[in-house]
């Protein structure tokens, strides 16, 4: 073998070795890092300026990440951009949750900055006058059912002054930005509302039509 060809051979397995660090080095660690430079007279020079200039985008802000502060989208943040994407109009209460309408219902959420769980509310959807006795019974009994069988929250208030019941539904569900589809998600959500509406009907529905069989056509 000629020295010419033993020159080639050496260069080109030079070639090869900076191509595979090439790739490497991106992929190393601020650690890997500094123990390659630590002993920077036992490699290839190429490879400790590349090792160098990587060490130095992991270790110093350019000049762009120094001019501006990152901002993370807070839960809030995060609802109030997918009711917008929803076309949903929205107010924020003074007590800070947010008042929206949804299918021309009204509901509320809360979202805190204490974990990634928001509160959905609608509040009254529902109202039934206490002088309606029977009515009033089937409504507690069918809300039961409701509840046991999971899901989206029902509960009520007896209104003294308006002397009736009001109906609330409510649910917490996770909502963070690792949650896949979240407008989606929500909007789901919020459908299964009017799901537990038709579901509280009609177990109501059901009592009455088992209280009065006579009234029921054939």
């Amino acid at each position: 073998m000629n020295s010419k060809n033993s020159i080639n051979d050496i260069m080109e397995n030079r070639d090869k070795k900076l191509a595979l660090w090439k790739e490497a080095i991106p992929r190393m660690n601020e650690e890997d890092l500094e123990f390659l430079l630590d002993f920077s007279e036992c490699f290839d020079p190429k490879l400790v300026k590349m090792a160098k200039a990587r060490y130095k985008k992991m270790t110093e802000p350019s000049e762009d990440e120094e001019m501006y502060e990152v901002v993370e989208e807070t839960i809030k943040d995060a609802v109030l951009r997918i009711l917008n994407e929803l076309n949903c109009s929205y107010d924020i209460d003074d007590g800070g949750d947010i008042v929206f309408q949804f299918q021309d219902e009204d509901f509320v959420i809360t979202a805190g900055d204490e974990g990634p769980f928001i509160d959905i509310w609608e509040y009254n959807w529902m109202q039934v006058s206490l002088n309606e006795v029977d009515r009033v019974s089937r409504l507690r009994s069918a809300i039961n059912e409701v509840n046991f069988d999971g899901g989206i929250s029902t509960t009520f208030f007896v209104s003294e002054d308006k002397h009736e019941i009001q109906v609330n539904c409510g649910t917490k569900i996770l909502f963070d930005p690792y949650v896949p589809n979240c407008k989606g998600y929500l909007e789901y959500i919020l459908k299964r509302f009017f799901d537990i509406h038709r579901l509280l009907e009609t177990r109501m529905l059901k009592q009455y039509e088992k209280e009065h069989p006579s009234e029921i056509i054939n």
